[in-house]
């Protein structure tokens, strides 16, 4: 199983940015006429099971069993139904009917496939009298069901949030009336009836709460987000089941409303274009619970055509939908190294996606089989099927045994620049240092649209933190986010001084809440928030990562860049922040550091001149801070965090404040640099010195565990410089922003060979491995746009960064040598070269150009396009994809971004990136 640091695939998008302006139009032929709106569900006339697995399988689910993981699956499922089913029948409490039906969902499995576990075996049930008895289990509890929409009940009941309990139950019920008909369950007329009418009762009335805002007191209007997905997951999904038991024009509306719900959410309001969904990793595993039955009743009923509801909304198929593939290309990139979720915005840390319930050999997964699989077993809680909705059925029946799992085939550092993410990290492995960095804007703090191109609101589980960051490195939590708690306690640690960024005056934005609910007043004009944040400049090396994030609140604007450097094959990164605050000069200007020690966190906490030290369990963090524009002050305070799986702890964060002050020739504000150094408690603590003088602010460490030194300069004018080396003084890595030379002594002088002029944004990076130099540029240069109206960009033309990155590797060829870019280079790979950034108008066909890339060493290239990213409502149509020049189909307003992958004949693949 590979898990390190693979270069040889994609590693970087080749980015076309085109701002769109007009109405869009929808995409593709016209589509065909809506059937009648008496016509009934989809589902209709169609055998069962309709929803958990395929008709006439279930030989080969029976031959599954019999292996891992599947068997076990198996029997930990039926263990766990012991103890669900033992709830009262008629008690119509919350967690008595989410037992209820979870184990009415699998007793209905066991008699379909004729198997239960006697002994620790799996073993067909000893008598049909048996048999029977266990789908009697199923169907006593169909017949019990609480016929309401909790919604419409008051508590404790129900509730004003309490339709995500509905959905559950619905999802559930619905699947255990399914399999009990597939399994030839005995039912009369009046027993099917006494089944099915209260699953039917209270999905009508859920469908009624979401389509009369008059009824239960108009609560479905708050929902905007997985309640939403989750409720219409489920009225899509007994629709489906139910089509042949209820008349058809009341499946029909269950089914378009419920259909309809979900699209809203998935293509437009909480997914961004590249995939990232805007609640965060837990709230997207959430809505998987509700989301991966309704996707397979849909693959059952329709495969990958698209739907037509009785008002002609055209409904595409979502689990053939390029961005659906790619939320779970972002679910596995928002991991951490223990293989958990990652827990920002609101999310409990610790807690496992259960990716083997996504069919493994259709839509979303091919191309992500193996990484899915190997993410399912790899993690704190492997082959994660149980939640409220259990989801083992699922499981068994979609994951193939025979997919070999293993670690992505690409790199593990990755980039969503709609969806605020920049994960650096060096490796897959589960000692890898990672740090996650968050940059979110729109749609991806919460604040989308729906297909009308209003703002949606409210939306709750936002944490204001932009420039925020956590850190884990050798196997443990260093730079904490504080995680979620529970709704109802996520005040505790959703707030912006509970993260590492930076305050003004002791705050970072306001609420983001109140601000989604004061959008209700201009839903048209852009979002009333501050802290708005745009991920920028970014890089994917072997030894150096990079991003920027910039941001404006509370009357400053705040620029941070963000370095991991580490040895290329090793797991021993650490993270250089640099930051420039304009702010007003007096004001105090905070920088947390949130660490996993002291307090009652299990670890330890201590004081250093200029930082800190932070000890857990087999890793230590020691952190020091500076600043050129004038004195620190150091305070400790206590901080509060969630534990995995559960609970609270505190812990001490470092604040370091520094005065805004008038700095020459620029803004008034303040620049900042802190190394974050992660090493192995068992090893001795690095050394550190922080000092500043005219020539700006330098921090030194010492490793002599890592034979490492590392040299850290934020220079006056607010440019950063590192410099890493072995003790005996040997150059190792070396990386310099806003020039367009860099000649390290004791390492090759790298010299830009174009004319673009260095920014501030520019930087040179270069590192001397065995026998080879990797070399980094980031270039940048700036030029107008004109904005594309108040949607997207406000009033008014806005000032683009527009950046790219390459890498090679050359043999070096002795000390001081000028390597230029891009020429004179040795064993190189092929280079994709996308053309340059377009505008286009809504509809058009845009000729994109890939025939400047080349391989330097003269062999056959061959190129492949990919669309990673589009705007909300678009078709994702690229044609031509492996061809020099395809068109991409420029159907909605906003960026599309594409990669570009030029491949030579020995299969050595690269490609260029553009951001903005």
């Amino acid at each position: 199983m590979r898990r390190g640091r693979r270069r040889t695939g994609l590693a970087l998008a080749g980015v076309l940015g085109a701002l769109l302006v007009g109405v869009p139009t929808p995409a593709g032929s016209i589509a065909a006429a809506p059937p009648a709106a008496t016509a009934p569900a989809p589902g209709a006339g169609r055998p069962f099971p309709r929803v958990a697995y395929a008709p006439g399988t279930e030989d080969q689910l029976r031959d599954r069993l019999e292996r891992e993981p599947h068997r076990t699956l198996f029997i930990e499922a039926h263990q766990r139904t012991e103890g669900q089913d033992d709830a009262a029948l008629g008690d119509h409490s919350i967690n008595a009917q989410r037992d209820l039906t979870r184990a009415a969902k699998w007793r209905a499995f066991e008699f379909a496939l004729d198997r239960t576990v006697i002994g620790g075996a799996i073993v067909p049930f000893p008598s049909e009298a048996e048999r029977l008895a266990a789908g009697r289990v199923a169907a006593d509890v169909l017949e019990q069901l609480l016929p309401r929409s909790r919604l419409a009940v008051d508590p404790p009941i129900g509730g004003w949030d309490r339709d995500i309990s509905s959905s559950e139950e619905l999802i559930s019920a619905a699947e255990a009336f399914d399999l009990l008909v597939a399994g030839g369950y005995p039912f009369d007329a009046a027993g099917r009836e006494a089944a099915t009418a209260p699953l039917a009762a209270a999905t009508d009335e859920l469908w009624t709460n979401y389509t009369d805002l008059t009824t239960a007191n108009g609560f479905a209007a708050l929902h905007q987000n997985n309640h939403r997905t989750k409720s219409g997951a489920a009225m899509a999904t007994v629709a489906l089941v139910l089509a042949d038991d209820r008349p058809a024009a009341q499946t029909r509306r269950w089914f378009d409303t419920g259909a309809g719900l979900v699209d809203d959410v998935v293509r437009h309001v909480l997914v961004t274009g590249d995939g990232a969904y805007a609640e965060g990793p837990f709230y997207w595993r959430f809505t998987l619970l509700n989301l991966v039955p309704y996707l397979a009743g849909w693959e059952q009923a329709l495969g990958a055509e698209a739907w037509t509801t009785a008002g002609g909304r055209v409904l595409p198929a979502l689990a053939h939908h390029p961005l659906v593939a790619r939320t779970v290309r972002w679910l596995g990139d928002l991991t951490l190294p223990d293989g958990s979720l990652a827990p920002i915005d609101d999310g409990n840390p610790g807690r496992s996606a259960p990716f083997g319930a996504l069919p493994t050999s259709r839509p979303p997964l091919p191309g992500l089989a193996a990484e899915a699989a190997w993410r399912w077993a790899e993690a704190p809680d492997p082959y994660a099927v149980d939640g409220n909705v259990d989801l083992t059925v699922e499981s068994i029946a979609a994951y193939d045994d025979g997919v070999s799992p293993a670690a992505p085939d690409r790199s593990p550092t990755s980039f969503y620049v709609e969806g605020g993410d920049a994960v650096l990290r060096t490796s897959w492995r589960e000692q890898a240092t990672e740090a996650l960095v968050l940059g979110e804007h729109d749609t991806a703090s919460e604040f989308g649209r729906g297909p009308d191109g209003l703002g949606r609101w409210p939306q709750s589980h936002e944490h204001a933190d932009p420039g925020a960051f956590l850190l884990h490195a050798h196997g443990e939590r260093l730079a904490l986010d504080p995680g979620y708690l529970s709704f109802t306690e996520h005040g505790d640690v959703n707030q912006p001084e509970d993260h590492n960024l930076v305050l003004v005056d002791g705050h970072g934005p306001a609420d983001y809440l109140q601000a989604s609910v004061a959008w209700g007043d201009d839903p048209a004009g852009r979002p009333p928030a501050e802290g708005q944040s745009t991920i920028t400049a970014t890089l994917d090396g072997d030894a150096v990562d990079a991003a920027t994030v910039v941001t404006a609140y509370r009357g400053a604007t705040v620029a941070r860049r963000f370095v991991l450097l580490s040895t290329p094959g090793a797991d021993d990164g650490y993270l250089v922040v640099a930051d420039r605050v304009d702010a007003p000069a007096g004001a105090d200007l905070t920088w947390m550091l949130h660490g996993n020690g002291g307090g009652t966190s299990g670890g330890t906490y201590q004081r250093r001149e200029a930082g800190g030290t932070w000890a857990y369990g087999d890793a230590r963090l020691t952190s020091a801070i500076g600043s050129p524009s004038g004195g620190v002050a150091l305070a400790e305070q206590e901080g509060v965090h969630e534990l995995a799986p559960s609970g609270r702890a505190t812990h001490t964060a470092l604040a370091a404040t520094i005065e805004a002050a008038p700095r020459p020739g620029r803004a008034a504000g303040a620049d900042a640099v802190q190394l974050l150094y992660p090493n192995r408690s068992a090893d001795g603590a690095p050394t550190v010195t922080t000092r500043s003088d005219a020539t700006g602010t330098t921090i030194e460490l010492e490793d002599a565990a890592g034979d490492r030194s590392v040299r850290v300069l934020l220079a006056p004018d607010g440019r950063l410089r590192i410099e890493e080396r072995h003790l005996d003084g040997r150059l190792r890595t070396a990386w310099a922003e806003g020039v367009d030379e860099l000649a390290p002594s004791g390492g090759p002088a790298v010299a830009l060979g174009d004319p673009t002029t260095a920014t501030p944004a520019s930087a040179l990076g270069l590192h001397l491995g065995s026998g080879s130099v990797e070399v980094l540029a980031r270039l940048h240069r700036t030029r107008r746009r004109a904005g594309a109206g108040r949607r997207r960009l406000g009033r008014g033309a806005r000032r683009r960064v527009l950046g790219h990155a390459r890498r090679w590797r050359r043999a070096p060829r002795g000390r001081g040598r000028r390597a230029a870019h891009p020429a004179r280079r040795r064993r190189r790979a092929a280079g994709g070269r996308p053309g340059p950034d377009q505008r286009a108008e809504v509809g058009s066909s845009v000729a994109l150009d890939g025939s400047a890339s080349c391989d330097p060493d003269g062999t056959t290239t061959t190129m492949r396009w990919e669309l990673a990213s589009a705007p909300a409502g678009s078709a994702w149509r690229l044609d031509g994809a492996g061809t020099a020049t395809p068109t991409l189909l420029a159907d909605r307003a906003g960026p599309f971004r594409v990669r570009l992958v030029a491949t030579d004949a020995p299969g050595r693949a690269r490609s260029s990136a553009r951001s903005w």
